[in-house]
């Protein structure tokens, strides 16, 4: 199997580190794996050449330059007999449909990993590039989604993919586990004893991730006498992060709840914490609870995406935006939570590398198979 990923660049996103993660994955079980990006670097690239992976940048100008990169990818699928492209993303999608009638022999595949869009603001670029990638949704030989929430999405969209398949997101292992110095470190960084509950919430600042039903959540279980703290790690517009602390005073948890910003030590975050949330309104595949479980640490949902899957018997789900509910999920999380071990075996067991590759693998060898 010869494969191309196609995506526009690997500076920095989940879909980039999923890609930076599975191609070296697919090489180690016997595929000959091309990356092809359409600007050159990027902090998920380092590391894929020594993973046996070969680079090639179609040195893209910008936005509307098209033309030689384009015909850059057409040249490199027939230079090195690609048997399936994998376009991921909706623009790398778009132009591989495009150049879907220069692809000769070589399958086509599209990644899909996103869900309920309508839950958020799209800008006319993106309205237009999502309802023409419903449009051209027949093109490809098969479509890979992230998550069973997506597919569903998709199809209520209007899509019609000729074939469909559902490849969970994988996490290496070590990547994220429990530390415990590191956990001493930023509890006392944000000014939280050993003896406190830290719940925390790691998601940017973004209507989607509804932080307001975190913010009322803590004002509840504050009014009950919980001397639970709360941390937000994730940034946002200035306007939208002013609104989330102009709530959080006017509840009266403004000491209480401590915004944090982005962190680039996530993996030390998620040892802080006793308790991970997320109150989004809307997800597919939503990768934190899986990271937080690998650190040992417990979660409590809302009933978004494919949040019940990865959770499995381990964790809390609640349905959107009831912050009373919400505020009940914590407390009962708090007073009863799971071994450490438990949690960070059942993402191992269920969402590892070795399994993320092996069922991408399966996916392209049935569409491979089926237009020979």
């Amino acid at each position: 199997m010869r494969v191309c990923f196609y995506i526009r660049s690997l500076h920095t996103g989940g879909a980039e580190r999923q890609i930076s993660l599975l191609a070296p994955a697919l090489a180690g079980i016997g595929a000959t794996v091309v990356v092809a990006t359409d600007y050159p670097g990027g902090r998920f690239s380092e590391g894929l050449e020594a993973g046996g992976v070969k680079l090639v940048s179609l040195e893209k100008r910008s936005r509307w330059h098209l033309a030689a990169p384009g015909a850059r990818l057409t040249q490199l699928m027939r230079d090195e007999q690609i048997d399936v492209l994998y376009s991921v993303m909706p623009t790398a999608n778009l132009v591989s449909a495009l150049l879907r009638p220069a692809l000769g022999r070589t399958r086509l595949i599209w990644g899909v990993r996103s869900s309920d869009v309508r839950t958020r603001r799209l800008s006319a670029l993106e309205t237009g590039l999502l309802n023409a990638e419903a449009q051209l949704s027949p093109i490809p030989d098969a479509v890979i989604f992230n998550s069973e929430s997506g597919l569903r999405h998709a199809l209520a969209r209007s899509w019609h993919p000729r074939s469909r398949y559902v490849v969970p997101n994988g996490f290496d292992e070590g990547d994220f586990n429990f530390d415990t110095a590191a956990r001493d470190r930023v509890r006392a960084e944000f000014g939280v004893r050993s003896d406190d509950k830290l719940v925390g919430i790691v998601a940017r600042l973004d209507p989607v991730k509804d932080h307001d039903t975190f913010i009322r959540a803590a004002s509840i279980l504050a009014r009950r006498g919980s001397d639970a703290r709360f941390v937000i790690v994730g940034e946002g517009s200035k306007s939208w992060t002013a609104r989330l602390r102009s709530l959080a005073a006017d509840l009266g948890v403004g000491g209480r709840v401590r915004f944090a910003g982005n962190r680039a030590d996530v993996r030390s975050v998620f040892s802080a914490l006793d308790l991970c949330c997320l109150t989004s309104v809307s997800e597919g595949f939503p990768n934190v609870l899986a990271e937080a479980m690998l650190c040992g640490v417990p979660c409590v949902s809302t009933d978004v995406g494919d949040a019940r899957a990865i959770l499995g018997p381990y964790g809390g789900l609640v349905p959107a935006r009831v912050e009373g509910a919400f505020a009940d999920a914590i407390d009962a999380a708090l007073a009863s939570r799971p071994a450490r071990e438990l949690l960070r075996q059942h993402i191992v067991e269920h969402f590892s590398i070795p399994r993320l590759a092996r069922e991408t693998m399966a996916a392209l060898e049935k569409v491979a198979k089926a237009a020979r």
